[in-house]
């Protein structure tokens, strides 16, 4: 983005006559509004606006304001909604803490000492924001100590909107360099700015509002080096006070091993009449003090229910129809665990709260609890809930993982909580809003099916209006689990050649969806698909056709090769389906019992690729069809070989010695992505220590261990591993090696071979028992 500068007349003039301090009169008030933007490799967008009012000068001469913020503005990325905006306290994302340090500052007032020559010595009154900040929040320590230390950044801001000038006076060049290496020019300006010239395409433009005739300063300056830096002040000749600056700055950082670049653009304007945030104190002591950061009613596993009580007791009246106070005493009741009298208030507090109070982005999991209460019990009541969220993920998790398992079981063994569920199921499908009925039209359709199987009208109308589904319907609705349920019941009545038909049109309709790379639940769909052909090579085995086999081999083909390929949906369309993980193994028996050992062992190999904690059972069956045969070779030149290359790797461990792959290389190895700052990260690492000195005990030969940090700090890993009595080896991250890997989240380990070969392992699945298995029958090369 090209920003202009102003060309402004320049003349030539004595640099003694100049005003070389800052000077401000007592009582002078003013105001600066600072704006930066990141635009490196770290993205943000900070705006403040400051109230400075002079109180004269000290005994040392020094300059005395009275300062305030009285506006503030935080976005997590340029062009994002701001996570704050002072303006609208109420719509302020309270899940990031970085919010809280400007909410503590706002219309609290300070006291700022600044030299003569413009550098800030003292900020005074921040302990007074503390106490507040305690009185009023009741922080959690480490969230208290975050804001504690956020002064040091408050004197950068400060600092910023004054210049500080040279010690020594300012020669006739008007030239002078600081110690840093900075390199200035004074020039004096007159006039209206005319024209426009590039000076430099990333300085933000001034402000020309500010300018009128009268004289004004232009400080231009340029850094160069590790830190680079290029901007210009305009600064009032008498006073010495800034009227308008801005800079760009960047720099190379170090974090977590990841060499970057930090970009930002700075802008500070002087305001005649700057725009104040009026904040409703008493809402924002409430939303914070009953919210994620608060340690006032308790903290951990340690929450007290009478304190919480007597606490609703006092705002109850005063928050009543605050959508944010009614969640947050939700929210805070959960955190009582196995509290029967908590429950007991958390269910009554829920059913009275009005469903869109509920409605909060993000915190929808209190509008999911109403929704399940209500689902076995009032049908109307919880069809209206739905209808506050039934377009989010959320939902439809919740309706096709959870509600639907009502109608698992027989109609007989729980009639009321059957047609309750039916109800809702019914309402939503005779709904106006078309998005609500392909959400549910699928599961109606199997729900009253499986009512009674035996009423045949029901179950064939089900199945014609499954067949004839759109595609979206199939998405949103999991159309592709309640097609193949129906066919079964189908299957289960005699009715095979209606069955047949509508199995055809659900894997046609399967088919379109797995290839659309928009629809987020395709990888789910593939491994219903594989089960439908599973059970098409079932159907068509079971009438002699000679050719099934074909079917089985698709199957297997759709059967998820790895953990990419599975997600918690797909666990629950296995529970429904009672379908197996995959059907490769089935396709590779057949194989080698039919003589085809070709294809069979291409297929084998993807089988324990898939699924390494099958290394056993293939090995056995392999073994069973032929005895002859060396297994650890099938194993190199036929599944390791198939495998991905493990990328390659430079990076350091914690006493700075670079590491590469290859020093590993000859050995079964698994590696671990993680970090200190991941819970399930660190909740393993006792496990993993345990299991990592066995390995340095020689009990396992041939296998080793590898942690990568990532998006850490070294001296962070350094003090956690000491605390902790951890002997894990550990490399630190560069920021790429997470990316070259395909890191989708941590913890995330990968499994790579002797010869540098690697698969993905399944969070879950126990990983060291695959790598001890995989040591064992493959062995060392």
């Amino acid at each position: 983005m090209s920003r202009l500068l102003t060309l402004l007349f320049v003349f030539s003039f004595p640099y003694s006559a100049l005003c070389q301090e800052l000077n401000v009169p007592n009582g002078q008030q003013f105001a600066y509004t600072w704006h930066v933007v990141g635009k490196g490799g770290h993205k943000y967008d900070q705006l403040r606006t400051y109230i400075f009012r002079s109180l004269g000068r000290n005994d040392k001469g020094d300059n005395v304001f009275e300062c305030q913020l009285v506006r503030a503005v935080e976005k997590d990325d340029p062009g994002a909604s701001p996570d704050l905006d002072t303006d609208n306290p109420k719509a302020t994302v309270f899940n990031n803490s970085g919010v809280l340090t400007p909410l503590a500052l706002l219309q609290q007032p300070l006291t700022v000492t600044v030299s003569a020559k413009g550098k800030l010595l003292d900020i005074d009154g921040y302990d007074a924001v503390l106490s507040r900040v305690d009185r009023d929040w009741e922080l959690q320590k480490g969230i208290r100590s975050q804001i504690e230390s956020r002064k040091e950044s408050l004197g950068y801001y400060i600092q910023d909107m004054f210049f500080q000038f040279p010690d020594q006076p300012i020669g006739s060049s008007g030239e002078w360099k600081d110690k840093r290496g900075v390199s200035y020019k004074m020039e004096r300006l007159y006039g209206h700015p005319r024209g426009a010239v590039k000076v430099n395409k990333e300085v933000p433009e001034f402000n020309k509002a500010s300018f009128s005739n009268e004289s004004l300063l232009q400080i231009s300056f340029v850094r160069e080096g590790d830190v680079e830096e290029k901007g210009i002040y305009i600064l009032d000749p008498k006073t010495g006070l800034v009227r308008d600056f801005s800079k760009n700055k960047s720099f190379e950082y170090s974090y977590s091993s990841v060499n970057d670049r930090e970009v930002s653009e700075l802008a500070i304007v002087m305001e005649t009449n700057p725009k104040e945030s009026n904040l409703d104190t008493a809402w924002l002591n409430m939303a914070i003090k009953t919210g994620l950061w608060s340690a006032a009613f308790g903290s951990g596993q340690d929450y007290n229910l009478e304190k919480m009580q007597r606490y609703f007791k006092t705002k109850d009246a005063q928050f009543e129809k605050t959508p944010l106070y009614q969640v947050n005493k939700l929210s805070l009741l959960q955190k009582l665990r196995k509290n029967p009298k908590a429950e007991a208030l958390y269910s009554d507090l829920l059913m009275s709260i009005p469903n869109a109070y509920l409605s909060v982005p993000g915190l929808y999991h209190h509008l999911i609890n109403k929704f399940h209460q209500l689902f076995e019990k009032d049908a109307r009541l919880a069809y209206e809930v739905a209808g506050y969220f039934y377009q989010t993920k959320d939902f439809n998790s919740w309706l096709h993982e959870t509600s639907a398992q009502n109608f698992l079981s027989s109609y007989s063994s729980n009639k009321e909580s059957w047609d309750n569920g039916l109800e809702v199921v019914r309402l939503m499908h005779t709904d106006k809003n078309l998005a609500m009925r392909q959400t549910a039209d699928p599961l109606f359709y199997w729900s009253q099916a499986n009512k009674n199987p035996k009423d045949l009208n029901k179950l064939l109308s089900s199945a014609n209006a499954l067949s004839k589904m759109d595609n979206k319907t199939m998405q949103l609705g999991k159309g592709g689990r309640y097609g193949v349920l129906v066919y079964q019941l189908l299957v289960n009545e005699g009715k095979q050649a209606e069955a047949n038909h509508l199995l055809d049109a659900i894997l046609d309709k399967l088919h379109v969806v797995v290839v659309d790379t928009l629809y987020g639940g395709r990888k789910d769909d593939r491994s219903i698909l594989a089960h439908a052909y599973q059970l098409k090579y079932l159907a068509r085995k079971g009438s002699g056709d000679v050719n099934a086999i074909k079917y089985l081999s698709l199957a297997a083909q759709y059967s998820p090769t790895g953990p990419a390929d599975k997600s918690r949906m797909s666990r629950y369309d296995k529970h429904f389906l009672k379908s197996k993980e995959t059907y490769r193994q089935d396709f590779v028996e057949m194989l080698f019992s039919s003589g085809n050992e070709k294809q069979a062992l291409k297929t084998f190999a993807a089988h324990i690729s898939a699924e390494p904690e099958s290394l056993e059972e293939m090995k056995s069956l392999y073994l069973r069809h032929f005895p002859q045969n060396d297994f650890k070779a099938l194993m190199s030149d036929e599944v390791i070989v198939s495998w991905e290359k493990a990328p390659d790797f430079k990076l350091k461990d914690l006493n700075d010695n670079e590491r590469t792959l290859k020093d590993y290389s000859g050995k079964w190895m698994v590696i671990d992505f993680w970090g200190t700052w991941c819970g399930p990260c660190v909740a393993e690492l006792p496990e993993i220590n345990t299991f990592n000195k066995e390995l340095d005990e020689g009990k396992y030969p041939g296998a080793t261990f590898l942690s990568i940090a990532c998006k850490d700090y070294e001296q962070t890993v350094k003090a956690f591993l000491t605390k902790n009595n951890y002997e894990i080896p550990v490399l630190m991250s560069d920021n790429k090696i997470q990316f070259k890997y395909n890191i989708d989240g941590y913890p995330y380990k990968v499994m790579v071979s002797p010869t540098g070969r690697m698969i993905t392992l399944e969070r879950g699945k126990d990983w060291r028992k695959i790598l001890k298995l995989f040591n064992r029958i493959s062995g060392v090369w």
